[in-house]
């Protein structure tokens, strides 16, 4: 009977904490803290990949369970920071709560979560978001070279034996700095060699793609062993199909990404100039 009406108490709760008062807001409000809670059930919720640029200011939303929950998020790096976060007291007027996810778990408690829980934004506009954060919303950012990797926002609650649960969610911020390739700008005769490269080498690239234009996928191509360190490719023979946009893209710290329109013209390439010598002839 005390767990039924613990489970009525938590719904009405719930019910409670999307109906009452209007919404205020906390902002960025968080303290570095080592997580020593102990939580016997983990439960994961979908993982999130946000695609962002360096400086960019990462809007997050946590699930809202009760108002017992705990946050923490755990940096790339291993740090961990423990959010003061609380449930919003009234959906706010400018998110598109029709969106809402409720999902009843074991033990009779339900999480709320926007499904539209995220958005970077350009760090010039930091002071306006800051100041329309939801309760349960918090900024990350301006994003450095050094949160690029996976985050993990971990919310805990207790269930009705009063033992702690984790809802975990996995925040992969994919760091991307676009930046101009070396040629800028290609314009080659058919049968010539094109080279392609970042313009300077960055630190700690794990590996380097390139990117062909449709017509021509399936070019072969190798890597350049002058530019090597600069994620550096050699495209022999070029013909009119290769014309088109490609692109360098290379993992280090971060994702750097640049292209090139390659122009290709109809004429051949000049091929090397081969001297012939000319046998003298002598009269016997």
């Amino acid at each position: 009977m005390n767990a039924f009406a613990d489970s009525v108490k938590r719904r009405l709760l719930l019910v409670l904490v999307l109906q009452v008062l209007p919404s205020f807001s906390i902002g960025v409000n968080f303290e570095r803290n080592v997580n020593n809670i102990d939580a016997k059930t983990k439960i994961p919720i979908k993982p999130l990949i946000i695609p962002c640029l360096l400086n960019d200011v990462v809007r997050l939303s946590a699930p809202v369970i009760n108002k017992y929950d705990q946050y923490y998020l755990s940096k790339p790096n291993g740090d961990v920071i423990k959010l003061k976060l609380q449930a919003p007291k009234k959906l706010n007027s400018t998110r598109t709560y029709d969106l809402i996810s409720v999902t009843f778990l074991e033990n009779s408690f339900a999480i709320v979560k926007q499904k539209n829980s995220h958005r970077a934004y350009n760090a010039d506009e930091f002071d306006q978001k800051f100041r329309n954060l939801d309760s349960n919303e918090f900024l990350v950012g301006p994003l450095l070279e050094e949160d690029f990797g996976n985050w993990v926002l971990s919310t805990y609650t207790r269930d009705l034996d009063d033992e702690w649960i984790e809802l975990f969610q996995v925040i992969t911020m994919e760091i991307t700095s676009f930046v101009t390739l070396e040629p800028a700008k290609p314009r080659l005769n058919v049968g010539n060699t094109f080279n392609l490269s970042f313009p300077y080498p960055f630190p700690d690239i794990k590996s380097c793609e390139i990117v062909a234009p449709r017509s021509t996928y399936d070019r072969f191509y190798k890597r350049n062993s002058t530019n090597f360190n600069k994620c550096g490719f050699t495209i022999p023979n070029i013909t009119k199909e290769d014309e088109g946009i490609w692109k360098i893209i290379g993992v280090g710290r971060i994702i750097y990404e640049g292209e090139v329109l390659l122009e290709v013209n109809k004429g051949l390439g000049r091929n090397p100039t081969v001297v012939k010598k000319k046998k003298s002839l002598k009269k016997q």
